[in-house]
């Protein structure tokens, strides 16, 4: 038996009782509840409504709340209306316009994150693949940013995994390298750049490879085994912290092809995790 709901009496009685509640004066936790719950309707299934469901979700970061504005830029994307993409990329950057968007000052660190998760998953459900390329160039952006919060990074770095890129390069003439964004070989040859930059932190870097791990896997076989030599290279310069050599091989095992078999049992052995038995 189906047990959806008719698509009628959603866009009829659904969606504007949610409204309702969006532009009332209800307690946050409500009104958290309803976005969420507009934003798993998502814009196809409210029709003609659409616009107006849009426009209710992009005013709520102004009111101030936290627990609203972090619902907010989450549901955002889980909306799935690429004209969301401008606000979710200025709230992930912290950018003046992203400022005015939470009333003034500064966007908080949470909301940057969840801005950041909200900004990949309108990329996946998005079929436009400018929405795609965007998502990444923001995203990357904000990860290289100077003095960007570990939280903000590890948001971004993890948002990148779900964003639908292309696994064909986008070549530029003249030997220019090509952007991280163009293309899915090129986000994850930039992703095993940074598992190594020394100038991000060791919480960032014991994190960061699951990301190129995932973005090869769905690549063909030449990718796979380019990640997993990226991912089971030394760090350059000595650091031996325990987690920043357990990432890689974490993200060498999410690979799972036979070309990362190899590879792995020639990285150094490893003493076990704190607290391990």
């Amino acid at each position: 038996r189906d047990l959806r709901p008719d698509p009628a009496l959603i866009i009829k009685d659904v969606v504007p009782a949610l409204l309702v509640i969006l532009t009332g004066d209800e307690m946050p936790s409500v009104v958290s509840s309803a976005t969420m719950a507009l934003a798993k309707i998502g814009a196809e299934s409210c029709g003609e409504r659409a616009g107006e469901v849009e426009a209710a979700l992009r005013a709520l970061p102004e009111r101030g709340n936290q627990e609203v504005v972090e619902t907010a830029a989450l549901a955002l994307g889980l909306f799935g209306r690429s004209g969301c993409a401008m606000d979710l990329a200025a709230l992930v950057g912290n950018t003046e316009a992203g400022q005015k968007l939470v009333g003034g000052g500064k966007v908080s660190t949470r909301t940057r994150a969840f801005a950041a998760y909200g900004l990949a998953q309108l990329a996946r459900r998005n079929e436009n693949t400018e929405i795609a390329r965007f998502t990444a160039h923001h995203l990357v952006a904000a990860v290289d940013a100077r003095k960007a919060p570990d939280e903000v990074r590890l948001a971004c770095l993890n948002a990148l995994a779900v964003v639908p890129l292309s696994s064909a390069a986008y070549v530029e003439a003249g030997g220019v390298r090509v952007a991280p964004s163009s293309s899915r070989s090129a986000l994850v040859e930039w992703l095993a750049e940074r598992c190594k930059d020394s100038d991000l932190s060791d919480r960032v870097r014991a994190h960061a490879p699951r990301t190129p791990a995932l973005h090869a896997l769905g690549g063909d076989k030449s990718l796979r085994e380019d990640a997993t030599g990226a991912l089971v290279e030394p760090p350059a310069h000595g650091r031996t912290h325990p987690e920043l050599r357990h990432g890689p091989r974490l993200g060498v095992g999410l690979l799972r092809h036979a070309g990362g078999a190899p590879a792995l049992a020639r990285a150094p052995r490893l003493p076990p995790p704190r607290g391990a038995h």
